[in-house]
């Protein structure tokens, strides 16, 4: 996260974080998938191919991918800030940052709240089996690469991030209502179109947080 903003001007960030969760959303479609053929040869093999593609990442990172940042512009390493409480006084040190600290943290908390339940929830109220589960996360793991890569940057370039952050939550809204209230899996279906959509409002919040600190305190404010 970090790293994308030290390399992307601040208009465009938006949209670049919508990029970046595509690429998220995309191992959600495929990541199942390749484990799953794997698993049906090897239990183990899934757990090995994923350790060797960690691996592979982190080689990556550390010798190809170049530091992002000039060294006149990176920040000293302070042990008083390398922890969780000690990194919250860039939060509370920067005017508006707390108020959009506040509104990640609750959006991950109903993000991961419903996933939690997700496979339970959908198994007891729609007798879902793991093959209806599986098309659905596909299909919704497609919608959602859509809404990241291409309505994201678009709507930021035509309403700007603070309003279409706005959107994104009352659609989130919409769709944590309606999904509680859906009396069948069809309805449930319907119901998360609006919680695909909302994930505007992602990208465009990483975005907002970014302007409130400098160049040398992207990697703190990501941290967060």
């Amino acid at each position: 996260m970090a790293y994308v903003a030290d390399i992307t001007p601040q208009e465009e960030r938006a949209k670049s974080y919508g990029w970046l969760n595509a690429a998220a959303w995309t191992g959600v479609i495929l990541g199942p998938a390749v484990g799953g053929l794997m698993g049906a040869m090897d239990p183990r093999a899934p757990f090995w191919a994923a350790a060797a593609v960690a691996l592979a990442n982190g080689v990556y990172g550390l010798i190809v991918l170049p530091e992002s940042l000039a060294k006149d512009k990176r920040a000293p390493l302070r042990w008083t800030n390398a922890n969780p409480v000690g990194s919250l006084s860039l939060v509370f040190s920067r005017p508006g940052l707390p108020v959009l600290a506040l509104i990640l943290l609750l959006l991950w908390f109903a993000m991961h709240a419903m996933n939690s339940v997700f496979v339970l929830y959908t198994a007891y109220r729609y007798q879902w089996d793991p093959m209806a589960l599986g098309i659905f996360c596909s299909a919704l793991g497609a919608v959602n690469i859509v809404v990241t890569s291409q309505l994201t940057g678009r709507s930021v370039k035509w309403l700007g991030e603070r309003k279409v952050l706005i959107a994104g939550l009352g659609l989130q809204v919409i769709g944590f209502t309606a999904v509680g209230l859906s009396p069948t899996g069809v309805w449930f279906w319907i119901a998360n179109l609006p919680m695909a959509l909302s994930n505007i409002a992602g990208p465009a919040l990483q975005a907002m947080m970014t302007a409130k600190v400098d160049p040398d305190e992207q990697g703190a404010c990501k941290a967060r």
